[in-house]
């Protein structure tokens, strides 16, 4: 009966305890859109290393990132002239959010997301 419980466990990713078995992974996306025509985005990957990526929008990366895991997306305005524009990131998991913002304004403004995988 033991080997049973301890099985259905391991199939739903918990510990014998309840809690989340920190070895199973999941999948995340990062998104980027707005405005701007040029952004910087900064993200943490899924190795827990630093990019960062002079690019346009949309902007979208996906990985396979430890549960407990911390995820973080910055999406900065990198235009210099012409009007406020707006940018947004977002974070999912599960096609659920696990953060989401917006920023508005000139050069430099930027939407800043950051959480954990759960």
């Amino acid at each position: 009966m033991k080997r049973l419980i301890l099985a259905a466990l391991l199939l739903c990713g918990c510990t014998e305890d309840g809690g989340l078995d920190l070895d199973s992974k999941e999948r995340v996306e990062y998104l980027g859109t707005g405005t701007t025509p040029r952004v910087l985005i900064t993200l943490v990957n899924q190795s827990g290393n630093i990019e960062q990526h002079e690019t346009t929008l949309p902007y979208r990366y996906s990985g396979t990132f430890d549960v407990g895991a911390f995820v973080s997306i910055s999406v900065t305005n990198f235009e210099h002239d012409g009007p406020n524009r707006s940018v947004h990131c977002e974070i999912l998991q599960d096609g659920g959010a696990i953060e989401q913002s917006n920023g508005s304004g000139g050069f430099g403004v930027s939407a800043d997301c950051s959480g954990s995988v759960h």
